[in-house]
């Protein structure tokens, strides 16, 4: 099955377009076929490449719940999108169910510290839960 490669242009309007990028299919979508994809559990789709889209916190918390109906997507670049705490926490709370996601970048954003624990926390949860 062929994985899919997401990436937006901007998140309030899109064209659909097919192209290559570094050898993976592109599909450009508007951000509720992304959610509804997810939510749906569509398994072509294995990554999302969402840099600089500034979705910010409401667009992380979007995105968090439906990771937490997702079993197939194992990579989310979500750098340089303005995601704060909230967004940090929401995507932290979906770790928890989302048992797919093996790549997450979130580089670029103003997490902090508190973010950056919750999700900290929960990956040493997770890490722990694993080895027992």
């Amino acid at each position: 099955m062929r994985s899919i490669l997401i990436s937006l242009i901007s998140v309030l309007s899109l064209s659909a377009w097919a192209g290559e990028w570094q050898n993976k299919p592109i599909l450009c979508l508007d951000k509720q076929e992304i959610l509804d994809k997810l939510k749906n559990n569509d398994t072509s789709l294995r990554g999302l490449y969402l840099r600089d889209n500034k979705i910010g916190d409401e667009g992380a918390i979007a995105l968090a719940e439906a990771l937490k109906k997702n079993t197939s997507l194992t990579e989310l670049w979500l750098s340089s999108n303005q995601i704060g705490l909230e967004g940090a926490k929401a995507l932290a709370e979906a770790l928890k169910v989302n048992t797919s996601l093996t790549k997450l970048d979130l580089s670029g954003n103003q997490i902090g510290d508190a973010g950056a624990i919750a999700i900290a926390d929960i990956l040493s949860c997770l890490l722990y839960t694993s080895d027992a």
